[in-house]
């Protein structure tokens, strides 16, 4: 099949099944709308996650430092002067075991997984691993102007809800985003994904990556035209990084399915019986405003 992904804008996979029509892929963004078909199977390197990466690492280990002299008090005192050891040196680096858990709750911006100018960065040609730095800095470039696929709002606690939209996600008449509820929301020690979940990275598997939430979805309120909906989201963290300033940078995968069935006023309208939207996806935590506060749904 033609791989026809030559570029694109910020969209989601977007599945339709319509009567008597073949199932087709579109890319649908901020700036334009095409016809795209996927290659149905591109190998792919396992995940590790999270990776996490300290402002300090180096692929090679380094020699110890040198003693130094250093001043902890007059320096007309010569008693006030002592030997920096290698234990200072470490000390004032952050360590492994303060490394804070990924935080899977919250506001996020969403990138589908199918831009190819976001694939070609995650795995470029030549390389056998995911680059995940390069990938989270190149989204903060279009969440800063602020773009996006979708977004969504995760609770802390499993006994609230959450929310989820997308300009795919839609009303097939007005274009009107869908508001769709986040519920059922459950921790998992090890997050399993189906193999054509994890396809929409290129590959499917590995099905079993890591911890993350697994959760359901359904419409939060009544639609015009919309008789049910339902689907699943899931999320998982793969990357982090804390930064010689103390910022936490933090990258994730996941998946959201979510089917529809139309009312019988939108069939006899020709939208057919309803709809399949399906998106592997990238997500980074959402920006925040100048007082500190998540820009996003909640």
């Amino acid at each position: 099949m033609e791989d026809r992904l030559s570029e694109g804008t910020l969209g989601e996979l977007r599945v339709r099944f319509l009567p008597n029509s073949s199932t087709w892929h579109s890319i649908k963004g901020l700036n334009a709308s095409r016809r795209v078909v996927q290659p149905d199977h591109v190998d792919r390197p396992k995940i590790f996650t999270p990776q996490i990466v300290m402002a300090s690492s180096s692929k090679t280990a380094a020699p110890p430092p040198a003693a130094k002299t250093v001043e902890v008090g007059p320096a007309s005192d010569p008693k006030n002067k002592r030997t920096r050891t290698t234990e200072d040196e470490e000390a004032a680096q952050p360590s492994q075991a303060t490394i804070s858990p990924p935080k899977t709750a919250g506001n996020f911006d969403i990138y589908s997984a199918n831009l190819p100018f976001l694939k070609e960065v995650y795995l470029p040609a030549g390389k056998t691993d995911p680059q995940y730095e390069a990938l989270y800095a190149t989204i903060l470039t279009y969440q800063a102007k602020p773009d996006y696929t979708g977004r969504c709002y995760l609770p802390d606690t499993d006994s609230s809800t959450g929310r989820f939209v997308s300009a795919c996600i839609a009303d097939p008449m007005s274009d009107e985003e869908y508001d769709i509820e986040i519920n059922a929301i459950s921790a998992k020690a090890k997050l399993t994904f189906t193999a054509a979940e994890r396809k929409g990275f290129g590959t499917p598997s590995p099905t079993t990556i890591g911890s993350g939430i697994s959760a359901k979805l359904r419409p939060a309120e009544d639609h015009c035209g919309l008789a049910s909906g339902s689907g699943v989201f899931k999320l998982t963290p793969v990357w982090q990084k804390h930064t010689s300033s103390g910022e936490v940078q933090e990258l994730y995968e996941g998946y959201i399915s979510f089917n529809v069935k139309y009312s019988s006023l939108y069939s006899r309208k020709g939208f057919g019986s309803g709809d399949k939207f399906a998106c592997s996806f990238w997500a980074v935590h959402a920006r925040k405003d100048k007082d500190g506060k998540e820009i996003g749904l909640h």
